[in-house]
């Protein structure tokens, strides 16, 4: 693998991202957002002892993990994949597929890193961030990928609920957010100690969950 040029890839994602409003809220959250995973993607591969190339990978692979976001926010104008697409999807889509006439910018993996042959475990990085569990086949060295990016996703999204206002994450008011319930089936996943889908969502309070 030929080595990972950080300053150009922070400048390939700045440039497509510049191309979207980051005077909405919810785009300027979602660029900070992917700073901030990519750093903590980072932070773990070097406490876990990873080699420098792939703790360059890791980086890369926060940095790319939410690409689908500003499409998904500029057609649907929401951060709810079952109102919309799903943004992992959209963001494997966004690198490495077509680039829809009226997108307001396009770019591709190339624009990031130019040896392609990490291209599968970058996408797999990607579109499985925010699934329920991983898929089962996937090899050990893909797998430990994935984990550290929806790792670093997930401990980000603790601080954009402490940093956001619940209008910019759930588009809803705050008082429509503090009048809601912990829905039956949320909390029964949290006593069963385990993660909540999303179709066992129904109130925005299941969001703290």
């Amino acid at each position: 693998m030929t080595a990972i040029d950080r300053t150009r890839a922070a400048a390939a994602f700045k440039t497509y991202t510049d191309a979207y409003d980051a005077a909405n809220p919810r785009i300027a959250l979602k660029i900070e957002h992917t700073y901030h995973v990519a750093e903590a993607c980072d932070a773990v591969a070097r406490e876990q002892g990873w080699s420098p190339q792939d703790i360059d990978l890791a980086w890369l692979c926060g940095l790319l993990h939410d690409m689908g976001r500003f499409e998904q926010l500029r057609r649907w104008d929401t951060f709810n994949d079952a109102e919309s697409v799903s943004h992992a999807a959209l963001g494997v889509e966004v690198l490495f597929g077509e680039t829809p006439a009226d997108a307001p910018a396009a770019t591709s993996i190339r624009d990031f890193i130019d040896d392609p042959v990490e291209d599968e475990l970058i996408r797999a990085s990607i579109a499985y961030h925010s699934d329920f569990r991983l898929p089962a086949q996937l090899d050990e060295r893909t797998r430990r990928f994935c984990d550290i990016v929806r790792d670093g996703d997930k401990i980000d999204i603790m601080r954009t609920i402490a940093d956001s206002t619940v209008d910019t994450i759930l588009k809803v008011n705050e008082d429509a957010f503090l009048a809601s319930r912990f829905s039956v089936p949320t909390l029964a996943a949290f006593d069963e100690h385990r993660c909540v889908t999303r179709d066992e969502r129904d109130e925005p309070a299941d969001y703290l969950v």
